[in-house]
């Protein structure tokens, strides 16, 4: 079991950090492609990174949804326009970054979710004056609204950031949760909570935060007895000022008599994969390697019970497959090739 779980969470962590991070590159427009690494604009749900000795100018009115920015360099909000990031939107800005109104006039703003978090005529520290945000701050869906007495910007210690959490079927009917922090200070504690379907939430553990600064932060959770059927899962977070924050809410779906299993391992030209019963709806296979590489795709059918993975072409070495049901199941076994 500890083999499996273990495997599990290196899958698991992969997913978890897939978001893409791009970071700019030289000083320029948001809206140029040329000011950022991947020679495109942000996209939604990037990492967003205005990187040291960069500025990055809103010069457009930007709309852009479940993104992280980062402001590590310097960000101005050119007169009149706007960055609206909606959905589950963080902003930190980092020791030596900025954020400024490119004259205190109230048109220039950033917004998270609808609510204002910076305006060009706010006075966010009597020492630095209007329109002007320097790190350390952050602002999320919890730090209030600066158009109505809010402070828009916490001054002080970034909160801990959220990057995903994740919800796997384990191949005896477990359930494992992965999530992953960043820039945590103090300790914080994490409840585990799960509802069935009647959405009435009971907490079934406990855990305690590293509280490591400056890197990203793994942890991981099983639920030895799920519940038969839909299992909803949350997460909340409790932090050293008393403040309370939920994750997004995960569901997956555990049958009582269903399992998947993958053999020969080590495979050389063919590795099965093994319902214990006739798929009732089809399901998507991925293969990736130990980097994350999706090295193949397939589907099996409504009604198969197994299906074949030619792999005689792969490259020795270790590879994850992971099963997604129409349901929201997701099911992963290793395979050495």
């Amino acid at each position: 079991m500890k083999l499996i779980l273990s495997l599990m969470l290196t899958m698991a962590v992969t997913i978890s950090v897939s978001q893409t991070t791009i970071v700019s590159a030289t000083s320029g427009s948001w809206n140029n492609a040329s000011t950022w690494d991947l020679k495109r604009i942000p996209q939604d749900g990037d990492i967003v990174v205005v990187n040291n000795n960069t500025l990055v100018s809103i010069s457009d009115n930007i709309l852009i949804n479940n993104t992280v920015l980062r402001v590590q360099g310097s960000l101005t909000v050119k007169d009149n326009k706007s960055l609206r990031i909606n959905g589950n939107g963080v902003i930190n800005v980092i020791t030596g970054g900025r954020i400024t109104a490119e004259s205190p006039l109230s048109g220039s703003s950033i917004s998270l979710g609808g609510v204002t978090k910076f305006r060009g005529n706010k006075t966010y520290n009597q020492v630095w004056g209007e329109g002007v945000v320097i790190g350390l701050a952050n602002a999320s869906s919890s730090t209030g609204d600066i158009d109505f007495g809010g402070p828009g910007f916490v001054m002080g210690a970034l909160p801990a950031t959220w990057q995903d959490l994740n919800v796997f079927r384990t191949s005896d009917n477990m359930v494992q949760m992965v999530w992953v922090t960043s820039h945590e200070t103090g300790t914080r504690i994490f409840d585990i909570e799960r509802s069935g379907e009647n959405l009435q939430w009971q907490r079934i553990g406990s855990i305690s935060s590293t509280g490591n600064q400056g890197q990203s932060n793994i942890y991981d959770f099983v639920d030895s007895k799920p519940l038969a059927g839909l299992n909803y899962y949350r997460i909340l977070q409790k932090d050293p000022d008393g403040k309370i924050k939920y994750t997004s809410v995960r569901f997956i779906s555990i049958g009582k008599n269903f399992a998947v299993t993958g053999y020969p391992n080590p495979a050389v030209s063919n590795y099965r994969v093994d319902f214990s019963k006739s798929l009732g709806e089809q399901m998507q296979l991925k293969m990736v390697n130990a980097e994350g590489k999706l090295v193949m795709l397939k589907t099996a059918g409504k009604g198969s019970r197994y299906i074949d993975l030619p792999v005689a072409s792969l490259r020795p070495g270790v590879y994850f497959v992971q099963c997604s049901g129409s349901d929201g199941n997701i099911v992963m076994l290793k395979m050495v090739r």
